[in-house]
């Protein structure tokens, strides 16, 4: 039987006339890492990642109208990044290194620009700038058709959660849960995000240092995705695991976790002490770089 690495313990933050937002937290020592799930999934998203990020400070979230936090009919980025920004206040942590993957790559790009002062760091896992795309408009379409209620044994989850290294199956069953569980507008609403998406001038203008990770072969946002997402940010290196698929950090966790704490240490400084801002040397020395995961 496979047991899962558990989560921090979850709190309530609150959003004014809305509801509250699913927080899972652990405190710890060096700068945070606010880790941002992609579309249906939820906090359970980085369960197999957990072990490998030592002890830095966890926030974990559920976003609007996904997992445990409340549903809304307003799905727009600047509403996702504006959750993303009350999160790290309830959780009196001033700055933080932001990883989304896939759409939370683009929430995080939001939210660095939005609030610079919050963002020490980018990384940005299977992520785009652009996401309208035949692969986009093809799963749109698959969705559209789907039984409502979406059975948890459907068939349409063994795509949807299809990787290339084998990924234990009690971790799949509770994403797929929580992906049926959520309402069909809010699948819809993010879909219509995505294809809507254009994020090249802001991506362009931002000045915190980015690693852009990818799985050569992601089916959804492929390699000119990652190229166009890495080319616009000012500071921005790229790693490719070229065995992998759109989601890495569930089909090789351990590497994952290794190339996000190294970026961390290389590039995101310490924490600043409550309420204060201290711009990273590194934001204002910019390089570009792609490497290989070997």
């Amino acid at each position: 039987m496979t047991v899962l690495p558990p989560l921090p313990p979850a709190l309530s933050v609150p959003v004014p006339g809305f509801g509250a937002l699913s927080l899972h937290y652990r405190q710890g020592s060096g700068m945070p890492l606010l880790l941002l799930h992609g579309f249906t999934d939820c906090a359970e998203s980085y369960r197999l990642l957990l072990p490998h990020l030592g002890d830095r400070p966890l926030a974990i979230p559920d976003l609007r109208g996904h997992g445990r936090s409340f549903w809304s009919d307003d799905m727009s980025l600047d509403s996702l990044a504006g959750d993303a920004y009350r999160m790290l206040r309830a959780i009196h942590q001033p700055k933080a290194v932001v990883v989304g993957h896939s759409l939370a790559a683009l929430i995080a790009l939001r939210l660095a620009g939005l609030a610079p002062e919050c963002v020490a760091g980018l990384v940005l896992i299977s992520g785009s700038l652009r996401p309208a795309s035949p692969a986009l408009t093809r799963l749109a379409d698959r969705i559209r058709v789907l039984p409502d209620p979406l059975p948890v044994d459907h068939s349409f989850f063994a795509l949807w959660h299809q990787t290339e290294r084998q990924v234990p199956e009690p971790f799949l069953t509770h994403l797929a849960a929580s992906a049926a569980a959520m309402r069909r507008r809010d699948w819809m609403a993010c879909i219509g995000l995505l294809a809507d998406a254009d994020l090249r001038n802001e991506a362009a203008s931002l000045h915190c240092p980015a690693l852009v990770l990818s799985g050569g072969r992601d089916a959804i946002f492929d390699a000119g995705h990652q190229k166009e997402l890495a080319a616009h940010l000012p500071d921005a290196e790229q790693i490719i695991f070229p065995d992998l698929g759109h989601n890495p950090h569930w089909e090789a966790p351990q590497e994952v976790a290794a190339a996000i704490l190294g970026f961390c240490r290389a590039r995101c400084g310490n924490p600043p002490s409550s309420g204060a801002h201290n711009p990273s040397p590194a934001s204002r020395n910019a390089r570009t770089g792609r490497r290989d995961a070997p």
